[in-house]
């Protein structure tokens, strides 16, 4: 007999009717130090489950590669999840959304010939099934068939919203079956019937997801499925923010309430997020909004029940009272980690981008190489050239935003949301032209998911430029860079500078000196700032990153002037 099997309107775990009170957790969004104190957070909430996705990207960075170690060991997270009673649903994609970087899609894909996404289309198959057979295999053990504790696996993530391929559809639970043909397999949808059609696949439950109305929702559910459990497989309990846009919150009362309802209808459910965690690095997504791109934020505190760093909340403890009058609450033992202001950060060297001689990859093109068409994923992009006649500087097809520099001197900012040309008519015959391209976060849902990063073309007045040398910067090994004394520049610039720790605490990095870029403190890169929008101000510093005495900061500002000048705060903060 299957350990756990949809039967009827019901779940059941050994032969005993079971009721998923499950949260999200994305391991890969929190530092490995992090997972113990948020599952038993959870755990101490009252829920019984966890809930992941696998994110591909992470998983197999380059082609044929793979990498589960460190922050990517997601089979501790599960043995660590299983220590404390707890079960899992697990998420592996290949596409998975959650405003992750591409969705969760690996980059390399972009370099592949005629390939489709999200589709039957045979090239992509084949790199999916690939990918999957070695995933099912790092899961295979830890399924509750096997003595594991993984109630669920998901075929692929909201495909109503996406597309109509059924035949992919099939063709993924076919990789599963042969792989791990034990594992209970399982679609989510939004809560129309017609999402729900187009997501769902014949003997697999499905699920929905929505953040309100639960009555009207998991009514969609029962009539699309009406033998089979009720599951929100998302309860969106708060939002995430993209830059540009204001910082998201809900009342705390409100979202316990409609978990309540869920309750009283007998349904089961998985809050997203439990724990949002952060956009470490450059894994951040995007989104197209009403024609405008939107890149999320480095922070995914998305208003959990914990915080970004972890710590309980109002919500946290009015789900804890409402649970406890189903079954008896855990003793609270996690402590919230402790916050400390360490005050301002001393700069007392800089390394200005151009100069580098031994820091970046160049390729010598005659037209404008993508991000991709470099074997990059992540980071910046330069295109350098010089320049025959002054004009009206365009560019076309840019992604995301551009950083321009005539001499090293800045000449203004190109942005794919409108700002596509710049005014240079009075540059002199010869000068260099730099521009500086950022990827901000490759769009992550819809029609233009995993987008090229780079520029197509490039051109001044009436002429097209040719002829660059492209410089591939990813930014993932800062150790090259040559410092020297401070000064002030408005070419881009890392700034390094030195801080002291005498205990070890949480923190927040206030850059309120710079305008934008990215921060790595010994060695471990924090993610994106940018100061010229709203709504995030500091970056969350674990304290696991931290060591005792004296500690390195560096920050690259990627154009304008700056004044170095950068703070700790035991607090984050909005605008």
């Amino acid at each position: 007999m299957k350990r756990f099997y949809c039967q009827g309107e019901s779940f059941y775990l050994n032969g005993q009717t079971f009721r998923i009170w499950s949260g999200s957790i994305h391991y890969f969004r929190l530092v490995k130090e992090s997972w113990k104190d948020r599952l038993m957070k959870l755990k101490e909430c009252g829920l019984n489950t966890v809930e992941t996705y696998l994110p591909w990207n992470v998983h197999e960075p380059k082609q044929g590669e793979y990498y589960f170690e460190g922050g990517a060991d997601f089979r501790r997270f599960f043995e660590m999840a299983k220590e404390m009673g707890l079960y899992v649903i697990v998420r592996p994609g290949p596409y998975i959304c959650a405003e992750w970087e591409g969705g969760g899609l690996p980059a390399w894909i972009l370099r592949e010939e005629n390939v489709h996404i999200r589709c039957s289309d045979s090239r992509y198959m084949e790199i999916v099934e690939n990918y999957l057979r070695e995933i099912c295999r790092q899961i295979k053990p830890y399924l509750i068939e096997n003595g594991g504790n993984i109630l669920m696996v998901q075929v692929e993530n909201e495909y109503g919203s996406f597309g109509n391929d059924k035949e992919y559809l099939y063709a993924l639970k076919n990789i599963y079956d042969k792989f791990i043909p034990e594992a209970l397999l399982c679609t989510s949808d939004g809560a129309l019937e017609s999402l729900l059609d187009s997501g769902s696949i014949d003997g697999v439950p499905a699920f929905v997801n929505f953040g309100s109305k639960p009555e009207e929702n998991l009514a969609v559910l029962q009539r699309f499925r009406s033998d089979q459990p009720s599951l929100c497989m998302e309860f969106w309990c708060g939002w995430f923010d993209c830059w540009g846009e204001i910082h998201h919150t809900r009342e705390s009362e409100d979202k316990v309430r409609c978990i309540e309802e869920i309750l009283r209808l007998g349904a089961s459910f998985n809050i997203y997020m439990f724990a949002g965690g952060t956009n470490f690095a450059f894994m951040n997504g995007a989104g197209i909004h009403e024609g405008k791109y939107c890149p999320v934020t480095t922070s995914y505190d998305y208003d959990a029940f914990l915080t970004e760093s972890g710590d309980r909340t109002t919500a946290y403890y009015l789900l804890r009272d409402l649970l406890a009058k189903y079954k008896a609450p855990v003793a609270l033992m996690a402590k919230d980690s402790k916050k400390k202001a360490y005050g301002k950060v001393v700069f007392s060297e800089s390394a200005k981008l151009f100069i580098q001689k031994d820091f970046g990859r160049c390729i010598c093109s005659v037209v404008p190489l993508s991000m991709e068409e470099m074997g990059q994923a992540y980071g910046y992009l330069c295109y350098t050239a010089k320049l025959t006649y002054g004009g009206k500087l365009s560019v076309a097809g840019l992604a995301d935003r551009a950083y321009v520099f005539v001499d090293k001197h800045f000449a203004g900012i190109l942005d794919r949301n409108g700002s596509d040309c710049i005014d240079l008519f009075e540059v002199k015959k010869g000068a260099v032209l730099d521009i500086l391209t950022e990827n901000r976060g490759r769009i992550g849902y819809g029609s233009k998911t995993l987008d090229k990063k780079g520029i197509e073309k490039i051109g001044v007045g009436w002429q097209r430029l040719f002829h660059f040398t492209c410089t591939s910067l990813p930014m993932d090994d800062l150790s090259p860079l040559v410092f020297t004394q401070l000064e002030k520049t408005e070419e881009p610039c890392f700034y390094k500078g030195k801080f002291v720790v005498d205990d070890l605490c949480d923190t927040y990095l206030h850059p309120y000196g710079f305008t934008s870029g990215f921060a790595v403190i010994n060695g471990f890169n924090l993610g994106r700032y940018d100061n010229t929008e709203k709504p995030q101000r500091t970056l969350y510093v674990p304290q696991s990153i931290l060591r005792h005495g004296e500690n390195e900061v560096i920050l690259f500002n990627v154009g304008g002037e700056a004044i170095p000048e950068a703070e700790f705060v035991d607090k984050p903060m909005y605008c």
